[in-house]
C-alpha cells in the first residue's frame, strides 16, 4: 500500500527553486511508492491551511520552505502527532541546521524516506506555536521592519536596510521577566525566550538549549546603548556572552515578559505582537524527521 504524503511547496521561501528541481522532488517520491498530494502556497497562512486539511491518513506532510512555511505548518497541525519532513529552501533554515539536516535537495529526501523521527518541544504563546524562540527587544522591531517591506524571495541582503534602520531609530525599552512565576529582572532591555541553540549564521544566544529537554533556555541581557547590541552579538558569535555581567541565563517552563504596551515580540522569525507575552513549553509536541 502507498504511503500517502502530504508536499507543502513555499516558491518564495529563500531563493526561487526552479522548475526542475520542483519536479525532481515529486518524482523522487512518487519513484518511492509514495502517493504525492502536493500544495503550493500563495500567501502567507496558505501553508496552516494545508496542514489543517491534512488527515490522519497521511503518512506525513513535507515542508519545501524555510522557518517561516514550518512554523504555519506546525500550527496547522496543531498538535497533531503526524511527522514532518524539511527540504530547506529559506534564507536562515535554522531549525533545519538545528536538527542537521543538509541542504542538499538529495539528502534532505533521502532522511525522510528513511523515516528516522525525533519528538521536539513547542513554545506557545496563547494564540500560536513556536519552536525557535520568542524574542523581546531589537530584534522583534528588525522582524517587523523586514515583515513591512518583504516582497517574493529573500535574500541575507534583504535584511540590512531593515537592520540598519530599526537601529539608528531604536529606544530601548524597560522589561520585567517573570519565569515560572518568579520576577527574576525588572530592567531588562532585550530577552530571548528559546527552544533552539541558533539565531542566524553562528550567532547562539541560548548556547545551552536542548530542543527536547522540557525547558526554555532564558537569555537576559539589560544593556541600553546601541554598542550593547554589537557586544551581544559578538559575544554570541564567539561564546563570550556567558561572561559578561550584564547578561543572565535561565531556564524555565513559563515565562511572562512585560513592558511597554507598544513592545513587540517576534515568534521564529515572524511578527508576534505587544507585550505582555506569555510563553509555555509543550514536551514533546511535534515530530521531524532527522538523519
Amino acid at each position: 500500500m502507498k504511503k500517502k504524503l502530504k508536499i507543502i511547496f513555499n516558491p518564495i521561501s529563500g531563493s526561487k527553486l526552479d522548475s526542475k528541481r520542483v519536479e525532481h522532488i515529486k518524482q523522487y517520491f512518487i519513484n518511492y511508492n509514495y502517493l504525492v498530494n502536493w500544495s503550493v502556497t500563495t500567501q502567507k497562512g496558505d501553508a496552516t491551511l494545508f496542514a489543517k486539511e491534512t488527515d490522519n491518513s497521511f503518512y506525513a506532510v513535507v515542508v519545501i520552505g524555510g522557518d517561516g512555511t514550518i512554523n504555519e505548518v506546525v500550527n496547522g497541525l496543531q498538535g497533531r502527532q503526524i511527522p514532518i519532513g524539511i527540504i530547506p529552501q529559506g534564507t536562515g533554515n535554522l531549525l533545519a541546521k538545528e536538527l542537521h539536516i543538509p541542504l542538499s535537495i538529495e539528502k534532505a529526501c533521502a532522511i525522510i524516506r528513511r523515516s528516522v523521527t525525533i519528538s521536539m518541544d513547542l513554545g506557545n504563546d496563547t494564540k500560536r506555536y513556536f519552536f525557535l524562540m520568542a524574542g523581546v527587544g531589537i530584534d522583534a522591531d528588525v522582524v517587523y521592519a523586514i515583515n513591512a517591506v518583504r516582497k517574493g524571495n529573500i535574500t541575507l541582503f534583504t535584511y540590512i536596510m531593515p537592520i540598519i534602520g530599526t537601529i539608528i531609530r531604536y529606544r530601548f525599552p524597560k522589561l520585567r521577566v517573570t519565569i515560572d512565576g518568579e520576577v527574576v529582572e525588572n530592567d531588562a532591555s532585550v530577552v530571548f525566550v528559546s527552544n533552539v541553540k541558533g539565531y542566524f549564521g553562528p550567532i547562539r544566544f541560548a548556547y545551552l538549549a536542548k530542543t527536547n529537554d522540557g525547558l526554555f533556555d532564558i537569555c537576559i541581557m539589560k544593556g541600553r546603548k546601541k554598542l550593547h547590541i554589537l557586544k551581544y552579538i559578538i559575544g554570541a558569535a564567539t561564546g563570550g556572552l556567558r561572561l559578561f555581567s550584564d547578561v543572565t541565563y535561565l531556564r524555565g517552563k513559563d515565562i511572562t515578559v512585560e513592558g511597554y504596551s507598544l513592545t513587540r515580540y517576534q515568534l521564529d522569525g515572524d511578527p508576534g505582537g505587544n507585550l505582555p507575552g506569555s510563553y509555555r513549553i509543550i514536551p514533546d509536541a511535534v515530530r521531524f524527521f532527522v538523519p
